[in-house]
């Protein structure tokens, strides 16, 4: 039986893999179109020139679609196996001509053991799951060892390829609009539409958002010829954040793939990862004693890994400030990362402790530098903002977005801005990229 559900595991997967893979180039291309209609002009568009030939190529779909896969695709391939199980038991059961009480029955029984421990490992895991968690895993497992840091760089790198997939319409980067001649307003409307991020393009063929002026002197939004939705034209004036927000909403068709791929990320993933690990105790143990007990010490040894590993992720820290701040100078970079994620999450000025930042700046680890980028944007020292535009250049993705995050935090001006833009139309990281247009876009939307 249990090859069968791995079996039945693999296929789902794969098929998944297969229509996640095809979604993201087809959203890459679509994108590459959109930039197309914007080339030569002096708007501020990322992905940039540097990533436009990978927007056709299928290395980078096939990496983004991974997350996807390994996430969302996660969570029905375990739904489709259990289903599969059931249905395996009960085909049993009504083969031998028993009741149907009799297989839900036996199957309670047999992954009682099991399941006791699983669920009191995923209570566990829910209890400490908070928005630190996925930074800890990251800091502490991944970037302390080579595989963990190659994995972080092809998360950060291809990521990318998957949110333009599975964003709504709204929050995509490149957003295009054409306006019917017949809706007028033009100084109005197209500022607005600006604002929001909406490029007015020349063609209606080269956009799925169209603007249309109807018989009643309505503004009609259409996708695709088909029209979403009409507004007064004074109302989509009068709060045009409304009407783009509920356009969005009903044109929004990733938005099952989005939930699907946010319930493998907090469940899906850890309940894989700790069901492997079962099943790996479990077949070590069978093989110098009986199942049963063999399922038993399975269960307890997959609950003491989760406590330990939950531990790990969160050490004993003190809570003075003090002793806090005095935890920068260990000779442990686990100490001085819990160090700065205790002081970034407190928000406490950190102006005595520049000197010792400074010198952590160019640590080797990149958790530690990631936190030093974190941190500086609590400084009020002048040094703090030439430190944060050093760490602009860190060739690491993580450090030179938290870096540009922080500065644009500690000092939003036109001068950083017009870095920021330099940054967005050169560095060749597709995630930097975003975060120095979300400044920019930022700093001008306030």
């Amino acid at each position: 039986m249990k090859k069968y559900l791995a079996i039945v595991f693999a296929i789902t997967l794969f098929i998944v893999e297969v229509g996640s893979f095809l979604w993201v180039l087809h959203a890459n291309l679509a994108l590459k179109d959109d930039l197309a209609l914007l080339a030569g002009t002096d708007a501020l568009v990322v992905p940039n020139s540097q990533l436009v030939p990978s927007l056709d190529n299928i290395v980078p779909a096939f990496w983004g679609s991974l997350f996807i896969t390994f996430t969302g695709g996660l969570v029905i391939s375990v739904i489709i196996c259990f289903l599969a199980l059931i249905c395996i038991k009960l085909f049993k059961r009504f083969r031998q001509k028993t009741g149907l009480g009799n297989p839900i029955r036996s199957l309670a029984v047999r992954l009682a053991v099991p399941g006791i421990f699983l669920a009191g490992t995923f209570m566990i895991l829910i209890a400490f799951t908070d928005q630190s968690i996925f930074h800890r895993t990251r800091d502490y497992l991944l970037l302390s060892n080579p595989l963990g840091i190659a994995v972080s760089k092809v998360y950060y790198t291809y990521s990318p390829y998957a949110v333009n997939a599975v964003q709504p319409p709204i929050e995509k980067l490149v957003k295009t609009v054409w306006r019917s001649p017949n809706v007028g307003d033009t100084a109005v409307l197209k500022p607005i539409l600006s604002k929001f991020g909406w490029f007015q393009v020349k063609s209606m063929d080269a956009t799925s958002f169209v603007i249309r002026r109807t018989e009643q002197n309505h503004l009609a939004f259409l996708a695709k010829d088909k029209t979403i939705l009409t507004v007064a034209a004074a109302d989509f004036i009068d709060d045009p954040a409304r009407y783009l927000k509920q356009y969005s909403q009903n044109t929004d068709s990733a938005r099952f793939i989005r939930g699907l791929c946010a319930a493998g990320l907090l469940m899906g993933m850890p309940a894989c990862l700790f069901l492997s690990i079962y099943f790996s105790y479990a077949a070590v143990f069978s093989l110098i004693i009986p199942v049963t007990p063999a399922r038993f010490f399975s269960g307890v040894l997959l609950l003491a890994t989760a406590v330990g590993l939950t531990i790990f992720l969160y050490p004993n820290h003190p809570t003075n400030l003090n002793a806090i701040q005095a935890m920068l100078s260990s000779r442990h970079v686990k100490q001085r990362i819990e160090a700065m994620r205790l002081l970034s999450g407190r928000g406490v000025s950190i102006n005595d402790i520049q000197g010792t930042l400074g010198e952590k700046m160019h640590s080797p680890s990149i958790a530690e530098r990631y936190w030093v980028a974190k941190l500086l944007a609590h400084s009020k020292a002048p040094q703090s903002v030439h430190m944060l535009k050093q760490m602009l250049d860190d060739p690491e993705i993580i450090v030179a977005a938290a870096a540009i995050k922080s500065l644009y935090r500690r000092s939003a001006d036109r001068q950083t801005i017009a870095l920021f833009k330099k940054i967005a139309q050169t560095r060749p990281e597709w995630y930097v990229q975003i975060t120095a247009y979300n400044a920019v876009t930022a700093y001008h939307g306030r």
